[in-house]
């Protein structure tokens, strides 16, 4: 008995050891910046596809094959997801004339969500998340974060995307990015700018999607594309950098500022495991940084480092209360992902590098006991490919 314990033990710590990220999908399509898994089998995947326009794939086999899902019209390109079940799920993305986000709760048809648009009929929303712990409820809750119709802010929907309320936050030192929603009522909303780049609703030429990353993408022609751009902003820009984080504790109904930044860099994906502990990723002037809070954002330290002009860090996810990924790479010539992984609370972080992508989005679901990973990562020809961690 005691030689079979010991035996058991050295096989699960091999299994363990070899848990790895692997090209899931190589180069699945042109753009993919939204990934977001419910369960072992069932995720979606969002963005476009050169030559037939916007582009969400659902797979119900853990990403072993994808399929293409019907939405409307009405968006340019799709920039992020959340799935709440395999039929009710939302993306966002730009759109002219229409919110930029769209949802089913059939999982097989997108329809345009029921957001006032404003003036200018603008809608760019960079990142969308499911509010945590909602797995035992009927309809998901989904808040989306962007642009609507020239005013920055949240679209929101505990109903699953029956009905959806706009929160618009004033008096922003810049836009806002991504989001994170750890309940209905406590949401953490980060954003920023960076040197010398266009405004988000301006839909002419290139679209900025970070410093690093804009997609040219043409409704007519139904052409898109990517360029990366290695290096962050150099001397001389310093006073362009702004970084910011805002929290509601009152769903929306008003904003506090619990974070800013100048000079230095803008923060990109922002997740939080309850409404007292977060992580957060940045990048601009000098390297990519993660931070973290465990009070509710009344203080925030630097976890991580990434040196160098060409360092990015795009997202990061919670798994559980111990473990969290972070995503990015180095963009210079050895174009290598950066997959940093922490297994006590986001204090520490070890780099898993994977040659040859850049990882823009993380999602894990729970499997058993354990769980899987999926992520979006943008290959150095301009393509997109998937990944999985398992």
């Amino acid at each position: 008995m005691r030689f079979s314990a010991v035996l058991f033990s050295i096989l699960a710590s091999v299994a363990v050891a070899q848990r790895r990220w692997a090209i899931e999908q190589s180069r699945l399509a042109t753009i993919l910046f939204g990934i977001t898994y419910v369960d072992e089998f069932n995720g979606f995947v969002q963005g476009a596809q050169d030559g037939s326009g916007p582009l969400i794939l659902r797979s119900t086999n853990g990403g072993s094959s994808y399929q293409q899902v019907g939405h409307t019209g009405n968006t340019f390109f799709f920039m992020s997801g959340a799935a709440h079940s395999p039929i009710n799920a939302a993306a966002g993305g730009v759109g002219l004339l229409a919110p930029g986000v769209q949802y089913t709760t059939t999982g097989t048809s997108f329809v345009d969500a029921n957001i006032p648009v404003g003036f200018p009929p603008v809608s760019a929303t960079q990142s969308g998340a499911t509010v945590r712990g909602r797995a035992g409820f009927r309809d998901g809750a989904f808040g989306f974060t962007g642009m609507f119709g020239g005013s920055d802010g949240v679209a929101f929907t505990a109903n699953g995307g029956t009905s959806w309320t706009l929160h618009t936050i004033p008096n922003l030192p810049a836009e806002v990015r991504y989001g994170a929603f750890p309940t209905l009522t406590t949401w953490y909303i980060s954003g920023g700018t960076w040197p010398s780049k266009k405004k988000r609703g301006d839909l002419s030429g290139d679209i900025q999607v970070t410093e690093h990353v804009s997609v040219a993408v043409n409704n007519e022609t139904l052409k898109s594309s990517v360029q990366i751009t290695a290096e962050a902003g150099q001397a001389g820009e310093r006073e362009d950098y702004v970084g910011f984080i805002y929290k509601t504790t009152n769903g929306g109904a008003s904003f506090q500022q619990v974070f800013f930044n100048a000079g230095q860099y803008y923060f990109n994906g922002i997740d939080c495991i309850d409404v007292n502990t977060c992580l957060v990723v940045a990048e601009g002037r000098g390297g990519a940084r993660l931070f973290g809070t465990r009070n509710g954002g009344i203080s925030w330290d630097e976890r991580l480092f990434v040196p160098g002009a060409a360092a990015s860090l795009f997202d990061v996810k919670w798994v559980n209360g111990a473990e969290a990924w972070a995503c990015g790479g180095v963009l210079d010539l050895s174009f290598t992902g950066r997959f940093y992984h922490s297994t006590d609370g986001g204090v520490n972080w070890v780099n898993n590098p994977f040659p040859g992508v850049y990882g823009t989005t993380l999602t894990f679901a729970p499997v058993g006991t354990s769980y899987h990973g999926h992520a979006t990562a943008l290959t150095i020809d301009g393509q997109s490919s998937t990944l999985v961690y398992k």
